[in-house]
């Protein structure tokens, strides 16, 4: 294995730490309610003026994006943005 490939392997499995300690901080801090992760993994996409609807169930929420304009992606810095 190379020296590069074990770097590698030890910064995802840093980051994979820290992605999991923010997101039990956001569930503590919203209850573990899915408004709360609504809020914060959408945010973003509201401000840049992408439109979505929420299905929810007792038991989870699904995302529909609903419009988005390709030019939200160029104020974001990233002219390719968009689907």
């Amino acid at each position: 294995m190379s020296s590069n490939f074990r770097l590698l392997k030890l910064i995802t499995a840093q980051e994979g730490r820290k992605a999991e300690q923010m997101w039990r901080a956001i569930a503590q801090q919203h209850g573990r309610m899915i408004s709360g992760i609504q809020e914060t993994l959408w945010k973003l996409v509201v401000e840049l003026g992408v439109e979505f609807t929420v299905t929810e169930t007792p038991d989870s929420a699904q995302f529909h994006v609903t419009g988005a304009s390709r030019g939200n992606g160029a104020r974001m810095g990233e002219p390719e943005w968009g689907y």
